[in-house]
Parts: structure tokens; sequence; C-alpha cells
């Protein structure tokens, strides 16, 4: 198996008026339907610039069978209630091992407390295995 780092690029993208319960997403992953596609060991590095007070942000993965609906995955000591993220910087959260029986997953955010500002930012980068 190689090593395939996939940034997906979010860019530096901001969460300037979001109010708390706002969810953003990363892109979506196709897990694959033949070996050579399939993912494995995939984990998300989140950046994160958080200049307002009391702006948090919680994160999840999720899982869907169509694209359309997202169901979020409860995993190891997250649970269904994810750790919320309160200051600036780096955090990689891996993939539980649900998300490799759905035909589609995503890394989103969800937002708390304070209502986001211009220089609140996130970008998401994926990192992960392809292979047999």
């Amino acid at each position: 198996m190689a090593l395939r780092v996939n940034f997906l690029p979010t860019g530096s993208t901001t969460f300037n008026t979001l109010v708390a319960g706002s969810t953003v997403a990363g892109n979506t992953l196709t897990t694959g339907d033949n070996a050579r596609q399939k993912l494995r060991n995939l984990s998300t590095l989140v950046d994160l610039t958080i200049v307002t007070g009391s702006f948090t942000a919680t994160g999840k993965w999720q899982v869907s069978l169509d694209g359309a609906t997202w169901r979020d995955v409860a995993h190891g000591s997250q649970n269904a209630a994810g750790v919320a993220i309160t200051a600036t910087g780096l955090r990689v959260f891996d993939a539980p091992a649900a998300v490799y029986g759905w035909p589609k997953v995503r890394f989103a955010l969800v937002t708390a407390g304070a209502t986001g500002a211009a220089g609140d930012l996130y970008n998401l980068s994926y990192f992960l295995r392809t292979g047999a």
C-alpha cells in the first residue's frame, strides 16, 4: 500500500457569521467498490485559527449512503458527543472503523459559543492509505 496524502483543499475557510450549532464539512470521500480504491487508515488534520474568545468547534465523522443524508459516527472516548476545540492549532482525528462500511464519509465541524468572526478559520486535510 502506498501512502497517499490527499488534501482535497478547503483552503482557509472562515467561520464568519456562523452561529452556534452550524455545521461545516470537509470534502466527501468515496470509500471505493474495488480493492484498488478502498480507503485504509483514514484521518483528518484539522487546522484552526480561533480569535473569538468563546467560539468553539467540535469535530465529528459522518457517513452517508447517498451523499445527501449524513449520519454522525459515535466511537471511542468521544462517543456521540465530540471534544470541543477551543484554541488555535492542529488536531488529528482518526476515522473509526465504522466509516469503512459506508459508501461516503466526511469530517465535519459543529460550531458553539459565540458567532464566528472573519478571523476564525478552518482547514481540513485528509490523510489515508489506499489499496488492497
